[in-house]
């Protein structure tokens, strides 16, 4: 009888709902859009990257088949 009343105890304070109430979040900020300019952002070596990238794709591609 004893345990059958512990367990009846434990199921009925486990089983209780947690009421934590509303919790209000304010939207989130729009994302600020930034404006890049291009002609500034590059510098010297990077056209000398992409070249370098272009040829090691083109040579995996040839590669692979």
């Amino acid at each position: 009888m004893r345990k059958t009343l512990t367990t009846a105890a434990l199921v009925l304070a486990l089983s209780c709902p947690a009421l934590a109430g509303v919790i209000h979040i304010p939207p989130a900020p729009e994302p600020e859009q930034v404006q890049t300019n291009t002609a500034q952002d590059t510098d010297e070596d990077g056209g000398a990257a992409d070249t370098l990238t272009q040829i090691a794709l083109a040579l995996l591609v040839s590669v692979l088949p």
